[in-house]
């Protein structure tokens, strides 16, 4: 029979078992909740329905049926195909089994027969201490989840924001079967769960604000290029407008020379007319967010003195995501620019061309021969500060591995290559 106390503690924790439903309903089918009142309102008829289950439904088979069941019903407040509530519910409920297995086996119930009430396989803190490690693991699949999101974040940071409820869980099992009295357990296992609460507090809150600072940089990024494609247009209107002023003139001009065959210096005025009527404007394909980006590196490239070529053969049209040909083309100009300008020869080749529903880009520079990489091509920066640079070439395979895309290097004595597919259809 379950003692008063045990009760009580399994009272106060189903609200903590709500809680880490929910965390894994939100790691498992993402944020898109139907209706956050109605969402929130079927978590408050989960709990006591948790209890009562608990008190009335003794057999352990015939709970865990009832329990996935309802994990089940909660999802339907999220926006998915069935195929994905159900298996999200199994594994869910599949988490906790192995969480509390664990535990049985601590605690010597791995023999314990089937048919014995659930209340049997209970010590007065196992509640507590269960609900503690699944709390611990459903932060877990929560960061990760930000993790494989667009956010990037220093691997030593992913690294340290997982050894740390390892370590926890593992100290919470040697915790089991230590000699402590009821309350020094429960003093040392809210600490526990206090500071992984606080670490993972602040780990989100890092996150969120490198969320709003990556997307406020993008769009600072964005419209320096469309400020440069427009300055690049308004100077081409006024070229244009003096051109057709003067135009008579020069016709006048050319007719006279041509009338008194003065072919040699009609040629060199030809020629000095055709300088003048070319546009200043570097890129124009009709595409003004690619356009844009790569005018503005031009600049850069004419400001360091580097020599560039630049091909540019994609349908005015193109269908592309703005944000995503901005990191692809910008972080990869970046660090091309970057390296040409420590290098001797000092070059940058660029090409890009759209053929049957795919687009080939072809980035190539020169380099001062100290790339560091691995066997995988994963570069680290030679810069000092290694955990805040370093991340364009990561967050270039990030979106293109997300909008199925494909990249591939290649390096050659001084010369660095990058090649980038990019399927549009």
């Amino acid at each position: 029979m379950m003692t008063t106390k045990a009760f009580l503690i399994y009272l106060i924790v189903n609200i903590l078992n709500t809680y880490i439903v929910s965390i894994f309903l939100k790691a498992f089918l993402g944020e898109h909740i139907k209706n956050k009142y109605i969402y929130r309102f079927h978590l408050l008829l989960y709990n006591p329905t948790q209890i009562l289950i608990y008190i009335f439904i003794t057999t352990p088979i015939i709970n865990l049926f009832i329990n996935i069941l309802f994990i089940y019903c909660l999802t339907f407040n999220f926006d998915t195909k069935n195929t994905k509530r159900i298996t999200s519910a199994i594994e869910i409920y599949a988490i906790f089994m192995l969480v509390e297995t664990a535990f049985a086996i601590s605690n010597g119930f791995l023999n314990a027969p089937m048919d014995q009430p659930i209340q049997y396989y209970e010590s007065d803190f196992s509640f507590l201490v269960t609900n503690i490690i699944s709390y611990i693991i459903a932060l877990i699949f929560k960061n990760y989840k930000y993790l494989k999101s667009d956010i990037l974040v220093p691997k030593i940071y992913s690294l340290l924001i997982f050894i740390l409820p390892l370590l926890t869980i593992v100290v919470i099992f040697i915790l089991t079967t230590s000699k402590l009295s009821f309350t020094h357990m429960l003093i040392a296992l809210g600490a526990m769960l206090f500071i992984n609460t606080i670490v993972f507090y602040l780990f989100n809150t890092i996150l969120k604000d490198v969320h709003i600072y990556t997307e406020s940089l993008k769009i600072s990024n964005q419209n320096k290029y469309y400020l440069t494609q427009y300055e690049l247009m308004k100077s081409n209107n006024e070229q244009v407008k003096l051109i057709q002023h003067d135009f008579k003139n020069f016709v006048q001009m050319f007719d006279y020379l041509l009338q008194h065959k003065e072919y040699d210096l009609l040629s060199q005025q030809l020629k000095k007319f055709s300088d003048k009527t070319l546009c200043s404007e570097y890129m124009n394909s009709g595409n003004y967010i690619i356009d844009g980006i790569l005018n503005y590196k031009i600049q850069y490239l004419i400001s360091k003195n580097i020599k560039y070529t630049m091909d540019l053969q994609i349908p005015n049209d193109l269908n592309i995501d703005s944000d995503f040909i901005t990191i692809v083309l910008g972080n990869l100009l970046d660090n091309a620019i970057t390296a040409a300008d420590k290098s001797d020869a000092s070059f940058v080749n660029f090409a890009m061309k759209y053929n049957q529903g795919r687009i080939f880009i072809k980035l190539e520079n020169s380099y001062s021969n100290d790339l560091i990489y691995d066997e995988h091509m994963n570069f680290t920066s030679t810069k000092t500060d290694k955990i805040n640079h370093g991340l364009g070439i990561q967050s270039v395979k990030k979106v293109l591995s997300e909008n199925n895309g494909e990249i591939t290097f290649d390096l050659k004595p001084a010369i660095f290559t990058a090649h980038v597919m990019i399927y549009t259809n």
